[in-house]
């Protein structure tokens, strides 16, 4: 089958009825009728000599083939869109894709340079890039990062793969907390807490190993939580059940309300880096312009210089 720009608005059209799972969904999407869609369906059909969906009082159902053509469709369009993004790159436009992995509840922190690097994209006047952002746990970014799937993450690297290589950008503070209602909320004296501690049920953070309960003492009895993410963490400190750590500009919102404390902030405190993570040899403009600008507005890294990859 040669293809031609009716094929290709047609297999556009065929994706948003397979994605949407059904005509009726797709309307809205594609901004056009359904007699209109069908009629598309059935011309692309009719083109290629073989059915795609099927469609009645059962629903709707891709056929066999029409699962393989969007598995194919798929690739075409994304390969399109490859290449004109390095057509428009080739005039040193700031275009592309880039796909960031990050970890959770970082945008409560001044200290995080992501905000002015993402502005600096949009506000740059060689072009707007596409971007995709997830969010993740830090092994899950390393592993993103790894393989491809992501470009470029920002991670607490407690165990680093030998295959990236990581920057630092800035330090984040943890503070242990327990919330209204638990019993360390009103106590007083340093001792009295230190003691009360130990046997206080605690939720740690799985990516964080048993460096939570390290800090804690070690009594790994009283563990009674394992989470992957911060908020999981705030979820039960502000039920009162259980004590844990959460990055300090994460948890001001609740202590400033009364609703969290934070428990002995000279003892019991963590300070970690958080770093940018890509793949050496990462070298496509919008990789270069959005890795310079977090470390432009990092705490401690500095920029390369211009015309130097990092």
């Amino acid at each position: 089958m040669r293809l031609a720009g009716v094929d290709i608005k047609q297999l556009r059209i065929f994706l948003a009825v397979a994605e949407c799972g059904g005509f009726t969904a797709a309307e809205d999407v594609l901004n056009i009728s359904q007699s209109t869609i069908s009629a598309h369906i059935s011309s692309l059909e009719k083109r290629l000599g073989y059915r795609l969906c099927r469609r009645g009082r059962a629903g709707f159902e891709l056929t066999d083939r029409g699962a393989a053509l969007r598995e194919q469709s798929v690739r075409l369009i994304e390969a399109m869109s490859d290449f004109e993004d390095h057509a428009r790159a080739l005039k040193g436009k700031l275009v592309g894709r880039l796909k960031i992995a990050m970890i959770d509840n970082l945008i409560t922190d001044p200290m995080c340079p992501i905000v002015p690097a993402l502005r600096s994209l949009n506000a740059s006047e060689a072009g707007s890039p596409r971007i995709s952002i997830d969010v993740i746990s830090p092994s899950e970014i390393d592993d993103a990062v790894a393989i491809g799937r992501s470009d470029i993450g920002m991670t607490i690297a407690e165990t680093r793969l030998p295959t990236l290589t990581y920057i630092p950008l800035y330090h984040e503070t943890d503070v242990l907390v327990c919330g209204r209602g638990h019993r360390l909320f009103d106590m007083r004296g340093a001792a009295n807490i230190k003691r009360a501690l130990r046997n206080s049920n605690k939720a740690v953070r799985s990516f964080l190993e048993t460096e939570d309960a390290y800090l804690l003492g070690g009594n790994e009895e009283s563990i009674s939580a394992s989470v992957t993410n911060i908020e999981a963490i705030a979820l039960l400190v502000l039920a009162g059940t259980h004590i844990g750590f959460l990055p300090e500009h994460y948890a001001r919102i609740w202590v400033d309300k009364g609703d969290m404390r934070i428990l002995h902030p000279e003892t019991f405190n963590r300070r970690t880096v958080v770093s940018l993570v890509h793949r050496p040899g990462a070298n496509s403009n919008i990789f270069q312009h959005f890795a310079r600008a977090l470390q432009a507005a990092s705490e401690f890294a500095k920029p390369a210089p211009s015309g130097q990859t990092i």
